[in-house]
């Protein structure tokens, strides 16, 4: 996997992060999001990609 690719696409400035509940942050781009909970026994990552054929290309 690229992590250049990985690096810019996180970095975009049409990337959005909020914080909607304590201890709950989301991160918003066109083709994915991702969600990370802190919790005391660490922290849990959701990830999703929008569509099968960007992420395909991302990992490239």
């Amino acid at each position: 996997m690229s992590e250049i690719k990985g690096t810019r696409i996180l970095g975009a400035p049409q990337a959005t992060f909020s914080e909607p509940i304590k201890d709950v942050h989301t991160a918003r781009l066109p083709i994915a999001g991702c969600a990370w909970v802190e919790t005391s026994e660490g922290i849990v990552l959701i990830d999703t990609i929008a569509r099968v054929d960007v992420g395909k290309e991302i990992f490239k």
